[in-house]
């Protein structure tokens, strides 16, 4: 039937989506670890709702000591300059923020005096004029209606702290599409993966297409037994080597578990390649960007050019795809396993 080859041909894409979309989320949480991404996206966050042109009040904040204590030190030297916490309660943000602007930074370290609401509000108003100057004073005449005022004026102070961080999960959601849209590029131009090439190449070989249906049926079957997030995590976690792990203790909890998770996904990214990206990539003949060659048939410079074109935009898809994420297309691949299934296709 016609339809049961297109439906095919879409689940043969769909696996390849998946597979290098695990691939560069793979790439994407090394790259994200090594460079502690995350915390210097807290740390941007932080600045953007305390600093102005103005003020910098960020400064402060960074140096509090509470601050330094839950982003300590490494002991690794590649680690030690992108140390930062990955995460910052409500509570402690507004603890460490009334802290820092009443603290002073001294030869001998940062002091913490005791906070009130007076001294606070002292403080605010001898701020520069600014933004930011403007919200917290806002924060003031609101708690100034309150019979315990500082209370009232640190609950303001953590419903802003909240308001920000979920529109900073939206922005930190689309830098980490967009990050994964570079890694995708990436993956395209070295595998040559190349969304026009491997749709024409599944609709024209019935035995490939049956092969991609049958390796997406396993890993579907596979991954549904034990879910998406851990199908690489299980089976590499048994192939760690005890040794090497029982000596990442001597580093210390956070240092061990930085090491620990990069050499967990490095054996993902191993395995990832070995099982099943390599098998795609021989049967589909797709190689590498450095094997690329101009088809014979393809004479003269506006051929050549729209070829190029064509290859390009088909990366770009490939990309685009990738950056849509893994689970995106595993609920994808589950739907049209589901319709492959149940024999809903209309006949030719």
């Amino acid at each position: 039937m016609l339809g049961m080859n297109v439906i095919e041909v879409v689940i043969g894409l769909l696996f390849i989506y998946l597979l290098l979309s695990l691939l560069a989320s793979i790439i994407g949480e090394i790259i994200t670890g090594l460079l502690s991404l995350r915390g210097r996206f807290l740390r941007l966050t932080i600045s953007k709702f305390i600093d102005d042109d103005k003020n910098s009040l960020s400064k402060d904040f960074l140096k509090h000591p509470f601050f330094r204590k839950i982003s300590p030190p490494s002991n690794l030297r590649w680690l030690k300059k992108v140390k930062l916490p990955s995460y910052l309660s409500r509570e402690d943000f507004s603890k460490i923020f009334l802290e820092s602007i009443l603290g002073q930074n001294t030869d001998d370290g940062f002091l913490v005096g005791e906070v009130s609401f007076n001294k606070v509000k002292n403080k605010i108003n001898k701020l520069p004029e600014g933004q930011t100057k403007q919200l917290l004073l806002s924060l003031v005449n609101e708690a100034e209606q309150a019979d315990d005022k500082l209370a009232k004026f640190r609950e303001n102070l953590e419903k802003g702290y909240d308001s920000l961080m979920d529109r900073a999960s939206g922005w930190y959601k689309r830098r980490t599409q967009f990050f994964l849209f570079i890694i995708g590029l990436l993956i395209a131009f070295a595998f040559n993966a190349d969304t026009f090439t491997i749709t024409n190449r599944l609709s024209k070989d019935p035995e490939l297409r049956k092969q991609m249906v049958e390796m997406a049926e396993t890993f579907q079957a596979n991954a549904d037994t034990v879910g998406l997030q851990q199908y690489y995590e299980m089976s590499v976690a048994k192939k760690m080597h005890p040794d090497f792990v029982s000596q990442l203790k001597e580093l210390g909890e956070e240092d061990s578990a930085k090491v620990l998770a990069l050499y967990s996904n490095s054996l993902q990214l191993q395995e990832l390649m070995r099982e099943d990206l390599s098998p795609v990539q021989s049967m589909l003949g797709l190689g590498s960007i450095t094997t690329l060659q101009i088809p014979n048939d393809t004479r003269g410079f506006w051929p050549i050019t729209a070829w190029i074109a064509l290859k390009l935009l088909g990366w770009i898809l490939t990309a685009l795809a990738i950056s849509l994420g893994a689970p995106f297309w595993f609920d994808m691949l589950n739907k049209v396993m589901k319709m492959r299934s149940s024999g809903k296709v209309s006949k030719a």
